[in-house]
């Protein structure tokens, strides 16, 4: 169930940066209490969601799950711990680390209740916004698995780019999600709307790779200019003219 969450004041959140981020070049580990708590805040800013994922990066293998369950619970909406860990998993976890950090993290969620389809972030986007509206109808797996509206990966775009040119902040599974309700929103789709509809999150090597596999779409032009467009309405087109 959701509660009204706590608004963090500005010192706070200011409180939060210096503790995330290195001191000399040194990061200190959180307790239970200041990871659960600055969680809560990451609805108040998307950056403090990026040092959130990389203190979790840093501190999870030592950390019991249960203390952080019985923490998580206490607070106004437990549910934000779900969008966290499952980025976490989708962007940062290594590979190898994937079962144990699964393991792990479904004991901090077990009996984490979803949110009551609302948006994640709080005074974050104008009301009525362009970007809101798309939040709402286009949400990412990862926000709304756990009942929220939002689109956003808390890691930064251009250092995902660059580590490689096939790496994407968002997972298969969901991209297709993504491409399959932008395919039944155009009939033409150039390689930029789909990365656009995915936020931004994945390089134009992965999202050419996406649509040149996506057997209900038909590639037009050999360029940078090509598009695609539905097999069954490139029939229709070839049959008329």
């Amino acid at each position: 169930m959701s509660f009204k969450p706590t608004i963090p004041s500005e010192p706070q959140i200011l409180m939060a940066y210096q503790q995330l981020q290195p001191l000399n070049g040194v990061f200190n580990d959180l307790s239970v209490k200041e990871l659960v708590r600055f969680s809560q805040w990451t609805r108040f800013d998307p950056r403090l969601g990026e040092l959130w994922l990389s203190a979790l990066d840093r501190q999870w293998r030592n950390l019991a799950p249960l203390p952080m369950r019985q923490e998580n619970l206490a607070q106004a909406n437990p549910a934000v711990m779900g969008v966290l860990l499952d980025q976490y998993q989708s962007v940062l976890c290594p590979r190898r680390e994937r079962r144990l950090f699964r393991l792990w993290s479904a004991t901090v969620l077990d009996g984490v209740a979803r949110a009551q389809n609302e948006s994640f972030f709080i005074g974050v986007q104008g009301f009525a916004s362009q970007r809101a509206r798309e939040d709402a109808e286009r949400p990412f797996r990862s926000f709304k698995k756990w009942g929220f509206f939002g689109r956003d990966v808390f890691q930064n775009k251009f250092l995902l780019k660059q580590k490689t040119n096939q790496k994407t902040g968002i997972a298969l599974a969901e991209r297709r999600q993504i491409l399959v309700d932008l395919i039944k929103e155009k009939e033409r789709i150039a390689v930029q709307d789909y990365i656009e509809a995915c936020g931004g999150f994945i390089s134009r090597r992965v999202a050419q790779k996406d649509l040149r596999s996506e057997k209900k779409l038909k590639c037009i032009g050999n360029t940078r200019a090509q598009f695609y467009v539905r097999k069954s309405t490139w029939s229709r087109e070839r049959d008329s003219s």
